[in-house]
């Protein structure tokens, strides 16, 4: 799922950085838009985004679970995952009892890097937030 505003989890707040606000402003059936609060009492200490998706294609199950495991354990700085790929999945392995081979858990780490949330500038898509290695 996307996300469940009842209680703020899904696949968009997985990607969230550490506890930063995230309030989503608006749902369509093809994009979720809202924007990142930095610093509630710095007026430029916010993001708003886009991210272009669907609940028919939102990434798998398990690239879901590698964004709240990389989450859970402060594995990136801004956008750069901090550990090395087969540390990550060894962890991944451990947290959810798998047994992925490098070329399986390959497959789901290149799944979330090729998810591009979209930066909104002056109303305009400008930069995009992408995880990388």
């Amino acid at each position: 799922m996307i996300l469940d505003q009842s209680n703020d989890q899904g696949f968009l707040s997985a990607l969230r950085p550490g506890k930063l606000k995230c309030p989503v402003t608006t749902i369509e059936p093809d994009r979720v838009s809202g924007t990142v609060i930095y610093a509630r009492e710095d007026p430029e200490g916010q993001q708003d985004f886009c991210w272009h998706m669907s609940e028919a294609n939102l990434p798998s199950e398990s690239a879901y679970h590698l964004a709240c495991l990389i989450k859970e354990q402060s594995l990136l700085d801004i956008d750069k995952i901090t550990v090395a790929r087969d540390d990550l999945r060894h962890k991944y392995n451990d947290r959810f009892g798998k047994m992925l081979s490098p070329q399986e858990f390959s497959g789901v780490l290149q799944e979330l890097k090729e998810v591009q949330i979209r930066m909104v500038n002056d109303g305009e898509e400008t930069d995009e937030f992408v995880i990388h290695e």
